[in-house]
């Protein structure tokens, strides 16, 4: 719509299930503006919300509408029309009760118009009926200027007619006229019936035209007849259709009834399902306390292995410059040897060769024992 909403509010919109009428079906993927527009060309108050282009509310607001609060951020209510029940979920509880003071006000206005809507329907087919008196006379009266200005000679017959029927002018007129042909002879017979003869003519169109308007008259009378009988249907109409709403809203409060015992008894079995949760939870806690506390006794144990692994490591590099240390005393040791192997060969062939002068020593000393 091109005029600007009323008011409007964001919530999440839900719609009641068509099928078990029970569960709630989310109609938006987030919260949405719900606003209220006026449609002045049926003069009706609509409830309109759109989600990516598609309208998901559409509800015509009419008095019999409440928007009824089901617990502190949801509320909803009935269209008879689209034979729905929308859902609206709210951010917080004072936003709730500012949209609920909203169609509370918009459910007046639109009391209001109906009342207006219904008072001026009455207050024109009164008017436009009136009484068959003052309408016969309103004609009367139409009828006559038209009468006069078609004929301008019916005002003097008329004025003469009811004169002479008073029963004093006529004869003086008469009286004056004979009067006047015996004195003098100022008029003759002649111009007095060629009068008279006007003055009938014009009566004769006065009286035709006095019969036309009381036909008229009588088809106006057959008119508001017609048009009190059918305010008369109207009007019985209006109590059958004011009936037929209080019997829908009746049925719609034992619907509603029957819904909110409903919702009590699923209120319950959420509340025990919620124990039963808080149970599980409990037990969650319980278990992830337990599991924190070997945790933390598995990070003092790596904490522990830690330092020993350190203390290892320092071990090990204390080792490790002892082995050089080591290799490097034993390749001093090995060279030593090498140097005690070279001096053993040489005592070895210094001891071989004494064997031999020993030996050959001997030899002579066994041959030449007088040189001895």
């Amino acid at each position: 719509m091109a005029e600007p909403p009323l008011f409007s509010a964001k919530a999440h919109v839900f719609e009641i299930d068509p099928g078990t009428k029970r569960a709630w079906l989310p109609a938006s993927r987030h919260a949405v503006p719900v606003s209220c527009y006026f449609d002045p060309a049926r003069a009706a108050y609509r409830l309109i919300s759109s989600d990516g282009g598609k309208v998901i509310v559409n509800s015509t607001v009419t008095p019999g509408m409440t928007f009824t609060k089901t617990s502190q951020k949801f509320g909803q209510w009935v269209d008879g029309r689209a034979n729905t029940v929308y859902g609206l979920g709210f951010s917080s509880e004072q936003h709730l009760a500012k949209f609920a003071e909203k169609f509370r006000e918009v459910c007046e206005a639109a009391r209001a118009a109906r009342e207006r809507l219904e008072t001026e329907g009455s207050g024109g087919g009164a008017g436009g009926g009136g009484s068959p008196r003052s309408r016969r006379g309103r004609q009367d009266s139409i009828g006559s200027d038209q009468t006069s200005s078609q004929h301008p000679g019916v005002c003097a017959s008329s004025s003469m007619g009811s004169v002479d029927s008073s029963g004093t002018a006529g004869p003086g007129i008469g009286g004056g006229a004979t009067g006047g042909l015996s004195s003098g002879g100022s008029e003759t017979d002649t111009d007095i019936r060629q009068e008279n003869e006007r003055l009938k003519t014009a009566l004769a169109q006065s009286v035709s035209g006095a019969r036309r308007l009381e036909g008229e008259a009588h088809a106006l009378r057959g008119a508001h007849s017609a048009a009190t009988e059918e305010m008369g249907a109207l009007r019985q109409r209006v109590a059958d259709l004011e009936r037929r709403e209080s019997e829908e809203r009746e049925r719609e409060g034992e619907r509603g009834a029957e819904r909110v015992a409903e919702l009590e008894r699923r209120v319950c079995q959420l509340e025990t399902s919620l124990r039963e949760k808080d149970q599980e939870l409990e037990l969650l806690r319980l278990q992830l306390e337990d599991s924190r506390e070997m945790e933390r006794e598995r990070e003092s144990e790596r904490e522990a292995a830690l330092l020993k692994l350190q203390e290892s490591e320092e071990k090990a590099e204390l080792l490790q410059a002892r082995v050089s240390e080591l290799e490097l005393g034993a390749c001093d040791e090995r060279g030593r040897a090498a140097r005690l192997a070279a001096c053993l060969a040489r005592l070895d062939e210094c001891a071989a060769a004494l064997a031999g002068a020993r030996h050959g020593l001997a030899a002579l000393t066994s041959g030449n024992p007088t040189k001895c």
